[in-house]
């Protein structure tokens, strides 16, 4: 889509860019994103979202957070 967004997670600040060319669509599992540099795949899973990619614990909890900002900004 190629709009930079920010999100504030644990008292930080942090851009990132959805990397699909495709628009978001509710019956959607999977989006790739770019944060602070990175490349990373959400999956969502019921409710949560996790990443395909071994991450740690604090990028896990950034990927949370991004896919339910995503998920309400979009409807998805």
């Amino acid at each position: 889509m190629g709009q930079v967004l920010r999100i504030t997670f644990n008292r930080e600040d942090h851009t990132f860019k959805i990397l699909d060319t495709d628009p978001l669509h509710k019956g959607g599992t999977e989006i790739r994103v770019e944060v602070n540099g990175q490349v990373l795949t959400l999956i969502r899973e019921g409710r949560s979202w996790t990443t395909r990619e071994q991450t740690d614990e604090a990028t896990c909890g950034l990927a949370e957070a991004i896919g339910k900002a995503l998920a309400l900004r979009y409807r998805i």
